[in-house]
């Protein structure tokens, strides 16, 4: 890989860059000729190609500039773009490293389900424990579905990096897999006495996901904002259509976040090292890597209740219907 640093661009509403880092130079040039602010990742792409820059196939966000092969991404906070450039791992390397993470995700993930296994076996009334035992076998039960989502996510992260983690769509209704991301969020919601609200039509818009990676989406989110909330009050999970964009959002009650706050709060690597825990910002960044496998997007917005919302955007599939029930 090569040793240039990574990168970081912002821009104005208007399209022009209010700054760029030398890494961001390096990998692109400058300067980008953009009509607005790329809020896109389409639009992101469109200004690279008329800077030259050459497209990675099947690399979502792959690019190739004067540095080498590079990943891109933007985000949109309040009314600025914020554009990032990694380096990226291209050749048998690349792929070595992508099926790397897999055998050891598969190897880890069956150690630990062997683990709850006989924890659910050593239960049965056959062994006749006591109920002192049978305590210590819930406990072990219950931290070892924790370690296994957990190392799922971390496999996942870890990806999204790489530019291996991979997607399994079809045009799903929404309301069912909001409502299991609620279900997941649950036990959590209780232990701080907050109130769970979920504002979605029943007939909310299909869209082409991963229903699985769209879930885990919503569930990161919402968990981001029941960490960010004080006891005994109220979030809620909500989806819209805006402009062509099937828009889900997470809101809270608590303090809306402060400029700087909202200019880091998808850095997953910086926010762990700050709040050390893979809580608030380990959940947002993993929100971040599902969405953009799912091509979506992420930001931070208050909305018109005055209620901070961090959200996800992806691309509205309109014309695709799910098959007729038999």
């Amino acid at each position: 890989m090569n040793e240039a640093r990574e990168g970081v661009a912002i821009f104005g509403p208007d399209g022009e860059c209010r700054f760029a880092s030398e890494g961001f130079t390096g990998w692109v040039g400058q300067p980008l000729a953009l009509d607005a602010a790329p809020t896109t990742p389409e639009a992101l792409w469109q200004a690279f190609a008329r800077a030259g820059v050459q497209g990675l196939a099947g690399v979502r966000g792959g690019f190739l500039g004067p540095l080498g092969a590079f990943l891109a991404s933007v985000e949109k906070v309040d009314e600025l773009a914020v554009v990032r450039t990694v380096p990226l791992e291209q050749g048998d390397g690349g792929n070595l490293h992508g099926r790397f993470l897999s055998v050891a995700s598969h190897d880890l993930r069956g150690a630990l389900a062997n683990v709850r296994s006989y924890a659910s076996l050593l239960k049965s009334p056959r062994f006749g424990l006591e109920e002192k035992a049978l305590r210590a076998l819930e406990v072990i039960a219950r931290n070892t579905d924790r370690a296994l989502a957990l190392a799922e996510d971390i496999f996942d992260t870890l990806k999204s990096d790489n530019g291996s983690l991979r997607v399994e769509r079809s045009p799903e209704p929404l309301r069912p897999l909001l409502e299991r991301a609620l279900e997941r969020c649950a036990a959590a919601a209780k232990e701080k006495g907050l109130q769970v609200h979920l504002e979605a039509d029943a007939a909310a818009p299909l869209a082409s996901v991963d229903p699985d990676r769209f879930t885990r989406a919503c569930e990161n989110l919402l968990a981001h904002a029941i960490w960010r909330s004080l006891e005994d009050g109220q979030v809620g999970l909500s989806v819209t259509e805006e402009a062509g964009q099937l828009c889900v959002s997470a809101w809270d009650e608590a303090l809306p976040a402060t400029a700087e706050a909202l200019s880091l709060a998808f850095e997953r690597d910086l926010r762990v090292a700050q709040e050390r825990t893979l809580s608030g910002g380990f959940r947002l960044g993993l929100a971040r890597a599902l969405v953009r496998a799912l091509d979506g997007d992420v930001g931070a917005r208050i909305d018109p209740h005055g209620r901070q919302n961090f959200f996800f955007t992806l691309p509205v599939h309109a014309s695709e219907q799910p098959s007729a029930p038999s």
